[in-house]
């Protein structure tokens, strides 16, 4: 019980240095806190995330596994609204200049395309990246290109090759190397319970994002 009360009152103090930040800002904002159980993180993320446009996950959540996972399942599952992941030393921007899209040719990562559409239209570069892919995967990323210059998006393909390293590997070198400002993946383009027992592209990079995120399913 001295455990449990010491942890709401970090809670509660946290809360205020958060809603203190805020006031200081023109931002419209409300603070909200919950202290739960672990396995019922996801239904409280979900019940917030029904009135939000995005869930940013920060360093500090993303380095404790148990919650991280919880809050992703709760924006992603129960509520489909966006999830965007901010590693350390790495910067969130509101309108990012420079967006690698890691596409693979799934309904996922197109509904990230559609998702992130306002953050692609005011990028100054937009790169649909592709690993090893197949001649399927290359025609559909021209017709992402074509599909975003409709929207007047211009876009260019690179095809990556992974030469011994995981997909997720290849994806956030590339990103890095170009320095881009974020990457935009579907999430979960296996079955949820197939990518947590063998692993995958999206478990890989939650557990170890190299730049800022943005994640659908």
């Amino acid at each position: 019980m001295d455990e449990r009360e010491s942890d709401q009152v970090k809670l509660r103090a946290r809360a205020s240095e958060v809603g203190n930040l805020l006031a200081s800002s023109t931002i419209p904002h409300r603070v909200s806190e919950a202290y739960t159980e672990l396995f019922h993180i996801d239904n409280i993320v979900g019940q917030e995330a029904r009135f939000a446009d995005l869930i940013i996950v920060g360093p500090e959540m993303l380095r404790d596994p148990a919650v991280r996972d919880a809050v992703i399942d709760g924006a992603l599952f129960h509520e489909n609204v966006p999830v965007l992941l901010v590693p350390d030393e790495c910067l969130a921007i509101a309108q990012p200049g420079n967006i690698v899209i890691a596409w693979d040719n799934s309904s996922a990562a197109a509904h990230a395309v559609r998702q992130g559409r306002a953050m692609l239209s005011s990028a100054r570069q937009v790169t649909i990246a592709l690993v090893d892919p197949d001649d399927e995967v290359l025609k559909s990323a021209s017709d992402l290109s074509d599909f975003l210059q409709m929207s007047n998006v211009d876009s260019r393909i690179s095809t990556l090759r992974s030469n011994g390293l995981t997909v997720e590997e290849t994806l956030q070198d590339f990103a890095c190397e170009g320095s881009a400002d974020l990457m935009m993946m579907g999430a979960y383009g296996h079955s949820r319970l197939r990518e947590r027992i063998f692993g995958g592209v999206t478990r890989a990079v939650i557990e170890n994002p190299k730049c800022p995120i943005f994640l659908t399913k």
